[in-house]
């Protein structure tokens, strides 16, 4: 799934929206775009990597959320 995201020239924040409204079925507010946004340069400066690793990791992060494992 992260991976398809690349697939189009998008912005980042376009990137995240996608990726989170696949994921949870719902949008992400300005707060969490802004959150998401951290959590990924955070993720690269520590693993020194790049934009698609870091998007994997989130991927991952987002498939944890409460709101996701509640749905199935």
């Amino acid at each position: 799934l992260s991976n398809k995201i690349f697939e189009k020239q998008l912005s980042q924040t376009d990137k995240i929206i996608k990726l989170y409204r696949t994921i949870t079925s719902r949008s992400p507010n300005n707060f969490e775009i802004n959150r998401l946004k951290d959590y990924i340069k955070d993720f690269q400066q520590t693993n020194n990597t790049d934009e698609r690793d870091a998007f994997i990791s989130l991927t991952q992060l987002i498939y944890n959320l409460d709101e996701t494992t509640q749905k199935s």
